[in-house]
């Protein structure tokens, strides 16, 4: 498959990212030309890459789309993107980190929480989750920071 390249996506499902018909990859954009699941993984055909050196140029870039182009979230849903940075306080008003990323492990989502020491809260909206203020930038969480 010359010119093709492996993607690491983080949409839901795998293949949605190849929705998104033009892709940042740095200072540069490319358009979509074909993509499928391939392989338990997602292959992509980009533009401008025709044989094996000018994909391999690509590896190991990082896929962005403009945000315009999202759909824009349902009532309770964020992208990870914008918890970014956000502070994480428990209901009994413990400051427990802020989010410095989002990881899936499969079973659920999992912040990643910087303070003193590293966290990882479940991201589950309801039991765990119990609010998002994306403008004060704060998540509260029914969590203690000695778990």
């Amino acid at each position: 498959m010359q010119g093709w390249v492996k993607v690491h996506s983080y949409t839901r499902p795998l293949d949605n990212i190849l929705k998104y018909r033009e892709w940042s990859l740095g200072d540069e954009v490319r358009k979509v030309e074909q993509g499928r699941l391939h392989a338990g993984g997602l292959v992509a055909k980009l533009s401008g890459a025709d044989e094996r050196n000018a994909a391999l140029a690509l590896m190991g870039r990082t896929v962005r789309v403009e945000r315009s182009a999202l759909p824009k979230p349902k009532k309770g849903e964020v992208y990870w993107a914008d918890l970014m940075g956000c502070v994480v306080v428990s209901t009994s008003g413990a400051e427990l980190g802020i989010i410095a990323e989002v990881q899936s492990n499969g079973a659920q989502d999992v912040m990643v929480l910087k303070s003193d020491v590293e966290r990882l809260v479940p991201w589950v909206v309801g039991p765990i989750v119990q609010s998002v203020d994306l403008k004060t930038r704060r998540v509260i969480v029914d969590w203690q920071a000695d778990w």
